[in-house]
């Protein structure tokens, strides 16, 4: 018979619930950072579009044209630096998921009982065969 005994089912169930806790943190944070991108790119391209509704001369269209050069340079720099800040945000994240998952595999290991050595059972032995003769 074995003496498999179950972990406690806190210590199993503990470790999905800071899990779940973590990946809505996250992705609260992750919305968060999209948003934010997402507003500002539209904001740029928003007051690009009403700006060039705002040409009327070829002096207008000088302007609107060096202007978005500039908005272009600041936009190339602004796409590198939320490139960065996403990169460090998933770090983060995977940085805490590998800490939950140690901490995690080391609770539910201390929760489970140490194997017990099986008992010894006594041999059995068999009987010999009886030898049946087949020409009889």
């Amino acid at each position: 018979m074995s003496d498999f005994t179950l972990p406690n089912v806190d210590a199993v169930v503990a470790p999905v619930v800071k899990a779940n806790k973590l990946f809505v943190a996250h992705l609260e944070k992750l919305t968060d950072f999209q948003f934010g991108v997402l507003r500002a790119y539209s904001d740029v391209g928003l007051s690009r579009l009403k700006a060039a509704v705002e040409i009327t001369d070829v002096d207008g269209l000088t302007a609107y044209a060096e202007a978005s050069l500039a908005v272009a340079e600041n936009l190339g720099t602004q796409v590198q630096a939320d490139a960065q800040a996403l990169a460090e945000l998933l770090s983060g994240f995977k940085a805490e998921v590998e800490a939950l998952v140690a901490a995690s595999g080391a609770e539910v290991a201390a929760s489970v009982p140490a194997p017990q050595a099986p008992v010894a059972e006594a041999p059995v032995t068999e009987a010999p065969a009886e030898v049946v003769d087949e020409a009889a």
